[in-house]
């Protein structure tokens, strides 16, 4: 189901890596690591798909809008560099 989201909402300085894959029960994507930086982000989704270990997933980077942010640092998750 796609959500629409207010562009103005979008944070173009953060960059999130969103996984896909069966482990949370509804194979919906979920926001796993949150980034400052697209080289770290990139980093991370091409180690994140090595470590899949033969399972399908998918894994890609986006920018995460403002109250994915917030619920991401609310569940006291950080935001690394």
């Amino acid at each position: 189901m796609a959500t629409t989201i207010d562009p103005k909402t979008i944070r173009r300085d953060l960059f999130s890596v969103k996984v896909r894959c069966g482990d949370n029960g509804t194979n919906e994507p979920v926001h796993e690591k949150m980034f400052r930086s697209m080289e770290s982000a990139q980093r991370y989704r091409r180690e994140r798909k090595i470590l899949a270990g033969g399972y399908t997933i998918t894994v890609k980077v986006v920018h995460p809008a403002q109250w994915v942010v917030e619920l991401f640092t609310l569940c006291q998750n950080k935001i690394e560099d």
